[in-house]
């Protein structure tokens, strides 16, 4: 989603904000300039005292098609991009919807191959 290393612009509570390009890329605990759970969003400056949990929580994102973290969820930030905490070893939470079963579908994952007529 970062085009030539640019940032991206995020949607995160209703206002955009300008996000790294390698965030969520590889598992990390990622800076969250955008979110006032983590950050003063008129500055981006991380929290000092009272900060969620889940800000400094390793995630990464994840192939929606090859994924089978139990945890995997879309973007909110990011439409089309996928993450997931376990894969990092870590417990996700942030995410408050219960995951979707038709996560594949929706990322528009090929079907399996059918089986061979042998």
């Amino acid at each position: 989603w970062a085009v030539f290393g640019k940032c991206k612009k995020a949607m995160v509570e209703g206002a955009e904000y300008m996000y790294p390009a390698n965030y969520g890329e590889g598992c990390a605990i990622h800076a969250e300039p955008g979110h006032s759970a983590c950050s003063d969003t008129s500055t981006g400056t991380p929290l000092t005292v009272n900060r969620s949990a889940w800000c400094d929580t390793a995630f990464s994102w994840v192939n929606p098609c090859e994924c089978t973290a139990s945890d995997m969820a879309a973007s909110a930030y990011f439409p089309g991009l996928y993450y997931s905490y376990s894969v990092c070893g870590a417990t996700d939470s942030y995410t408050t919807a219960a995951p979707s079963s038709d996560l594949k579908a929706s990322a528009g994952c090929p079907s399996p191959e059918p089986p061979s007529a042998t």
